[in-house]
C-alpha cells in the first residue's frame, strides 16, 4: 500500500511501499514504539518515544502545520483506517506543504 515517509534526518518527504504490518512501520520508522497523530484524514505515526530522546540522539524534528506540537524522528502517513491500515490518499505535493523541519 502506500505510504508518505517524512525523513527527518534527511529532511524529505517521499512515497514508500508499506506492507501494512506494524513491523513494517517499525522497520521505516526505525524504532521500537509507535503512536498515532491524526490530521486531516490521515494517520501520522511516530516514534512513541521520541519527545524522551535526548537532542544529541534524536534524529530531527518536524512539525505539521495542524498539529500542535513538534513531532520527533521521522514519521509515516497512512490512511486513517477504522479497523486497519489504509492507503494514504494524500499528494506528496500536501504533505510537503505540510512539513516544517526544525
Amino acid at each position: 500500500m502506500r505510504a508518505i515517509l517524512i525523513e527527518t534526518d534527511k529532511q524529505t518527504v517521499r512515497e514508500v511501499e508499506f506492507g501494512g504490518k506494524l513491523e513494517d512501520a517499525y522497520k521505516l520508522l526505525d524504532v521500537s514504539l509507535i503512536e498515532g497523530v491524526y490530521i486531516q484524514g490521515h494517520v501520522i505515526y511516530v516514534d512513541e518515544e521520541g519527545l524522551l530522546t535526548p537532542k544529541t540522539i534524536q534524529k530531527g524534528w518536524f512539525k505539521w502545520e495542524t498539529y500542535r506540537q513538534p513531532l520527533a524522528g521521522r514519521g509515516l502517513i497512512v490512511g486513517n483506517g477504522i479497523d486497519d491500515w489504509e492507503s494514504a490518499t494524500m499528494t506528496i505535493k500536501d504533505a510537503i506543504k505540510g512539513v516544517t523541519w526544525c
